[in-house]
Order: structure tokens, then sequence, then C-alpha cells
């Protein structure tokens, strides 16, 4: 199946009330992963983009989707604490490296409680929210999907997450771009 028949079968997997109110395995609210192939991510783009629009139009739903673009989140964040412009003369006069860590560190990406990504997800969602995580790609490699979704299993329990992955999911490791492997294995496939 491609990546375009797989998107629309995403809306009527959400829609189940079992998908919002099931528990996964060790009583966690389920945890999925939306993979697809790379070339494929101008596609994922406009569709989540619409689906979110419908779905979050639709007053009478009992549920809408709260979707964050990490990338976005980490822009608006550098902006927000006037460290937009300091990066560039960082990369110059310390590579990227040091701007990589540099943000890992301000941002508490390694950390559970001080992780901004995580917070600012968590503080934006109600008991009504469906969490669509998009952006993984841009944000590399600052942020890797499967640190989020391991801290993020800790803090947000009660909604469920969708992950929308350029790469590959097996079930067991995530590979962004389907060649930088890390195991992972607390999430579902959403569509197959």
């Amino acid at each position: 199946m491609n990546t375009k028949e797989r998107l629309s079968k995403i809306e009527k997997k959400i829609s189940s009330p079992e998908f919002r109110n099931d528990l996964g395995g060790a009583n966690e609210v389920n945890y999925f992963v939306f993979d697809y192939e790379p070339k494929d991510e101008l596609i994922v783009r406009e569709y989540v983009e619409g689906l979110v629009n419908k779905i979050n139009s639709q007053t009478f739903l009992d549920y809408h989707i709260s979707c964050f673009d990490l990338y976005e989140i980490l822009i608006n964040y550098l902006k927000e604490e006037d460290l937009f412009e300091a990066i560039f003369e960082m990369e110059e006069e310390e590579g990227w490296e040091e701007v990589v860590n540099s943000i890992i560190d301000s941002m508490g990406i390694d950390t559970l409680e001080d992780n901004y990504f995580i917070n600012h997800i968590a503080e934006n969602i109600d008991e009504n929210s469906i969490v669509f995580i998009t952006g993984v790609g841009k944000v590399f490699p600052v942020v890797r999907a499967h640190k989020i979704l391991n801290n993020m299993h800790q803090m947000i329990e009660k909604v469920p997450v969708v992950l929308f992955l350029p790469g590959t999911y097996s079930g067991l490791e995530i590979k962004l771009f389907g060649t930088l492997g890390n195991n992972y294995y607390r999430s579902f496939r959403l569509i197959d």
C-alpha cells in the first residue's frame, strides 16, 4: 500500500472511540507511529494539515487534534530566548556540533522534567486531544524521535499520540530516513 492509500485510512482509525479510549500494554494509552517514505514528506504534510483543519472545524466531535511541528517549536523557542541569531554566530565560530549540543542543553532535550518540547506539548493539550507530532525529519539531529517518545510516555498518558516519521518503524526500531536506527518499543504502527 502506498503512502496516499495509508493516509486515507487515518481519519477512520482516529475517529473510532476505541482509538481514543483503549489502553495499550502496561495500562498505557497507545502511542502510534505513522511511517512513510521520506520522498512523500510534502504529501504527508498536506494531508495532515487538511485532516487537522477538517477534524477541528467539526464542533460536534468530542475530540480534536493538537498538532505539534517540532521544527516550529524549536524555531519559536530560539526566537523567544533571543538565541536565533546567536546560533549562526556559534556555528561559524565553533561548528555545527557545538550548536546542536548547546540547543540540546538549553532545551533540556536529554532530560524529562526540563524537556521543552514535552512540556510545551503537555501544556497545550487537554483530555479531548489526539496529539499529532510532525517535523521529526526537520529537527534531526537536534531532536531524535525515540527520545521524544520515550520521555513523552512518562508525561503524557491520557491521550493518544501519533508521530509522523519520514522513515520506517518495524514495531521494534525507528529508522529515520530509512537508515538512522534507534530502538523504540512502546508504539504501534498506526496504519500497516
